[in-house]
This record gives structure tokens, sequence and C-alpha cells, in this order.
């Protein structure tokens, strides 16, 4: 086959991308590969796919390499297995020095099938279905449909990264990915619908996952993100994307103490009950808002027609020469850098003060009352163990003091498991 010919071809994206399925998938319910007898067959098999993808890009003429950004975490990953020479522990450093090589090969193995839009859009529902996965792991043995080691643990929903820090943030970034993929038209009403009630369904179980993890630094950026992200969305998403982004909050809103005191009950069936009443809800509430969505259309007439032009409708991919000259992360290629800086800083500092200001209230008796109707038990009682002098926060100084000796001990590094250098 010519080099244009297979450089083009969808056939080519689609074998990529089942490759990258399997290298995003497979790990799912692999423990977060923390343990070595998941993460060393895993990186092997990495390592046999890239080789493939490398010769499929060779074969089309044209690079792998798509940027500074894979240089750089190439160097990276060279720098770790350059301190193998000197590590404090052989067999952690190699074990540290091969993760990092693997989870490069990944990134630029994405990177390259995110060349095309069709590359993208199953790149973005792959991440979306391997966190669904993980998430899963958890909602499920909660509910006693299925039983996950460490999935469920102390009233806490930990998914199969066993760990709630780790579950919470997955889940709040790939929440992002769900809110896009959301709005992206299949050319067919039907089909949107059916995706539509898909995408709402698992906002719905992310959005738990954020909540039911135990995870107190995940509550305290979440609220923090979600306005950062509307804020520098184009305004052709904002509307589409937030609407959404209220569908997902409202559905888990609806059934957040249920399914909370389900998880410290460890009670399965009130569980099962909070779990399908808020994906039922989660799905209406998308229905609904498909419907109010069109109505209003009809309502504006030809003013609206005019406006479907331009930013995107509920049954039409948005467009992204509508925001030609932009990062697709904000506007700015008509907002000048220094501008959108001081935006961010500004959102940042109204952020961090929101933040005090909702750890304050939860902990002042006079607004206590208050709190505790607006947010769900869960939230309100790990926001009153936010302290400077909690076991978590120390734990965190004394690690970042250790860290810093051995830095300061061993300028060229000490490979991974370098905590045996103290």
């Amino acid at each position: 086959m010519p080099k244009t010919g297979l450089k083009n071809s969808i056939v080519v994206t689609l074998v990529i991308s089942s490759m990258l399925a399997f290298v995003l998938l497979s790990p799912t319910l692999k423990r977060g590969l923390f343990f070595r007898e998941d993460y060393l067959p895993y990186v092997s098999r990495v390592g046999i796919l890239f080789a493939v993808v490398s010769a499929v890009a060779i074969l089309r003429g044209d690079g792998l390499w798509r940027g500074d950004i894979d240089i750089l975490l190439a160097l990276i990953s060279g720098l770790y297995f350059l301190t193998n020479l000197w590590a404090q522990s052989k067999m952690k450093a190699l074990d540290g020095a091969l993760k990092c090589g693997g989870y490069v090969m990944v990134f630029i193995m994405a990177r390259y099938l995110c060349t095309s839009p069709l590359g993208q859009r199953i790149l973005r529902n792959l991440l979306i279905v391997g966190g669904t996965v993980v998430a899963l792991a958890g909602y499920l043995t909660a509910a006693g449909l299925a039983e996950y080691p460490a999935a469920v643990q102390a009233g806490a929903l930990l998914g199969s990264f066993q760990y709630p820090n780790a579950l919470a943030a997955y889940a709040m970034f790939l929440l992002f990915f769900v809110y896009y993929a959301w709005t992206e038209s299949l050319g067919c009403p039907v089909r949107d619908a059916v995706a539509g009630a898909l995408y709402s369904a698992i906002a719905f179980l992310f959005t738990g996952a954020v909540f039911l993890t135990n995870s107190r630094a995940t509550l305290l950026m979440f609220g923090g993100f979600l306005v950062i992200y509307l804020t520098l969305l184009p305004k052709v998403y904002r509307r589409e994307i937030a609407s959404r982004v209220v569908v997902s909050i409202i559905s888990f809103s609806a059934v957040a103490s249920k399914m909370d005191a389900a998880l410290r009950n460890n009670d399965a069936q009130a569980m099962k009950q909070g779990l399908f009443l808020g994906l039922v809800l989660a799905v209406a509430l998308d229905v609904a808002r498909t419907f109010l969505a069109r109505a209003l259309q009809k309502r504006t007439g030809a003013a609206g027609e005019v406006a479907t032009t331009s930013s995107p409708s509920i049954y039409s991919e948005p467009s992204m020469a509508a925001t030609a000259g932009s990062s697709g992360f904000g506007d700015t290629g008509s907002t000048p850098l220094k501008v959108l800086f001081l935006r961010l800083v500004g959102i940042g500092l109204a952020v961090v003060l929101a933040s005090v200001g909702l750890i304050a209230a939860v902990r002042n008796p006079s607004t206590q009352p208050l709190m505790a109707k607006i947010l769900p038990e869960r939230v309100v009682s790990q926001l009153k163990t936010v302290t400077l002098l909690d076991r978590s926060m120390l734990t965190r100084v004394f690690a970042t003091k250790d860290a810093l000796s051995i830095a300061l001990g061993y300028p060229f590094g000490t490979g991974a498991g370098g905590w045996e250098a103290l």
C-alpha cells in the first residue's frame, strides 16, 4: 500500500486504537499496577506494542515523536535508567525505571493516535471506559453484586485502585473528559440520545467516586477545578458543558446521603437502591435536558438557527472551527496571555479563599446546622478534620523534609526506592 494510502487509512487508526485499548484497559483491575507481579508483565507488553506502533509510524512515513514534550519525557525516563548506576536499591531502581519508561511509551502512543480526530475521540472514550471499570469495582462490591479485594474499606469507596486519593483524583480528572465527550454528536438523534444516557450515568458514577472516597484534598479541589474548567472553556462549549455538570451533580446529590450511609453501615441492599435510583435519575435528567434544549431552540426561532451555525447544539458535534485560534482550553487566541494568566491567578485565589471559608463554616458551631443541610454528612465530617496539625498533614510535612534531605545528599538522584538512603 502506498504511504499516502496507509497514512490516511482509517483501518490503521483502528488497529492502533485496538492496541492502545489493550494498554489502557488491561490494567484497570490490576490494583493500580502497584505490585511487582502486576506491573512487570504489563510493562513488557507495552514495550512490544510500542515497537509495533513505531514500525507502523515508519511505514506511514511520519515520525512517532510529536514535539518537545515527547523528547523531554524520554529524557526523564533515560535519567531514571541512568540512576541505576548509583542506586540505593538496585532492584527498586530498575523497577522504577521500567515503570517510568512504560508510562512514557503509553503517552507517546496515545499522542500519536491523537493525530486524527477519530483517534482523539477513541482515546477519550478508552480513558472513560477504563475509569468506569475502576469505579464499578468499588460500587458493585459495595452493592454485593461483585467482589474485589479492598474495593471498599472503612466506609469508603476505593475501587480497584484500593486507595482513596487515587480513585477520587482519577474520577475527577476523567469527569472533564466525560463532559466534553457528552457533547459530541454521533450523527443520529437516536444514537445521540443513547450516548447521552450512557455519559450521564458514567458522570454520576464519577461524581460519586469523588465524594465517597474520604479524599479531603479532592473534595477541596473539585469545586475549584470545575470553576477553572468552565471559565477557560471557549464560549461555544460553556453552556452545553455547564448543563451536563449540573445534571451529574444533581443526580448524585439526590442519593448521596443514602449511598453514604450504605457505605458506612456496609448495607449492600441500600447501596443497590441508591445506585439504581441515581443511575435512573441521571438518565432521566439527561433526557429532560435534551428536550428542554430542543424546546428553547424552537422558541428562539430564526435566531436559534443562526446561533447553531456557530455554537454546538445538542445533536451537533462541537465545531473545532469555532475555536480556531484557540487552544481548546480557553479563548487564548483572542485573549492576551498576560490577561489569561491574571485571570487564572484571580480564580485560584478565589478558590483558595472559598475553600478556607468552607472549612471555617463547617467548623463554626453557628453555621454547622446550615452546612449539614447543604452538604452530605461525609463531606462535612471530612472537612471538619482538615487542620494543619492532623496526622495526614504532618505525615506529608515530614515526608517532604525527608525528600529534601535526600535531594541535598544525592544531587544526581538515588533511583526509585531512594527512601532507603535515609
